[in-house]
């Protein structure tokens, strides 16, 4: 097993060490980023200016019950954080855990300030097939580091959100060894219960954009231009004009907003169409100044999309057989012997 990071090549019980210096490049802006400066300095003043207007607000005090239903609430099965805590262990710990946890987090609103020990992350990289090279793994850049929108924030929330991604630090585990700590300056905070509200704040203004530019596809008067999933974007355009538009927005946004697009993950797929096909095929975009590849074959959002219909139904029909295979191999286990046809 091997690991490349930046030209160097690590293996074994050093792979650790590569992930953690991969994250916590990622972790840690590049001075080298694209970034529109003049825009970047007027957020800049925008976060002072919110900070004074919510510098004496206060954050209503958390009942009992407010505890026992967020607790009830978490999703359970999940993988223990750094100092090895579940949810299952405050379930279970009963009634009285909860009680003592309300004067906790009625401290932690009150002041507006986490302990640092809570903000330990741990990150858990597991090798993708065939991707031996740490540019697969990456992070996202953090909300709080790029546009603040006050939006819903508009109470002391704003300095506990804000103090929730200052002073973060986290540690790569892998084969049961922990990483030294390293500071996390920006990116997505792995599996925060906020940071898919949060990251909705920071990519929806894009997302407004695309729909009131009125290029790309529309089913009658409704836009459909794109489809998404946090940063997972696909943009649907029949005209090639306006398909480049679309891209040229993706692309100004990001210089705005300080963060790179992933240049392997930035790819056209030429649909295919009858009566057009040899035009459809032919189409190259730019992303910025390069050239964007033109495939055939992409997943998003996990369904499997290729040149043509035909492609699609083939593709993803295999991938589900194969799925599903797998998961009736499972079942029966290392042991067993199926003795009975699957259907």
């Amino acid at each position: 097993m091997q690991l490349e990071v930046n030209g160097k090549k690590y293996v074994e019980n050093d792979i650790i060490n590569g992930f953690q210096e991969h994250f916590s490049s990622l972790a840690t802006f590049n001075e080298k980023t694209r970034i529109d400066s003049q825009y970047h300095n007027l957020v800049e003043e925008d976060i002072q200016s919110i900070n004074k207007l919510v510098q004496q607000n206060n954050i209503k005090n958390v009942t009992s019950e407010e505890i026992t239903k967020a607790i009830r609430s978490i999703n359970k099965g999940k993988s223990a954080d750094y100092h090895g805590i579940t949810i299952e262990h405050i379930i279970y710990a009963g009634s009285d855990t909860e009680k003592l946890l309300v004067p906790l987090v009625q401290c932690i609103f009150k002041h507006g300030s986490i302990s640092e020990t809570l903000k330990m992350g741990l990150l858990t990289p597991v090798f993708k097939k065939q991707r031996n090279k740490a540019a697969s793994y990456q992070l996202q850049r953090d909300y709080c580091a790029a546009s603040h929108r006050k939006d819903w924030i508009d109470d002391g929330h704003w300095r506990l959100i804000k103090d929730l991604h200052e002073n973060v630090k986290s540690v790569v585990k892998w084969e049961g060894n922990i990483s030294q700590p390293s500071q996390v300056n920006e990116g997505v905070r792995q599996g925060g219960v906020l940071s898919t509200n949060l990251y909705k704040l920071y990519i929806n203004q894009l997302l407004n954009m695309y729909v009131t530019t009125g290029a790309g596809y529309k089913i009658g008067n409704i836009s459909v231009n794109s489809t998404a999933c946090a940063d997972d974007i696909a943009l649907i355009s029949q005209d090639s004009i306006q398909a480049q538009i679309l891209i040229n927005m993706s692309y100004d946004y990001a210089y705005m907003e300080g963060y790179e697009l992933q240049p392997t993950k930035s790819v056209a797929l030429n649909i295919s169409h009858e009566q057009r096909k040899q035009e459809s095929n032919n189409q190259t975009f730019k992303m910025g100044p390069n050239d964007m590849p033109s495939i055939e074959k992409a997943t998003h959002l996990g369904i499997i999309r290729t040149t043509s219909l035909k492609g699609n139904m083939i593709a993803n029909v295999e991938e589900n057989i194969k799925i599903a295979r797998l998961s009736a191999y499972r079942l029966l286990g290392e042991d067993s012997m199926a003795t009975t046809v699957l259907t």
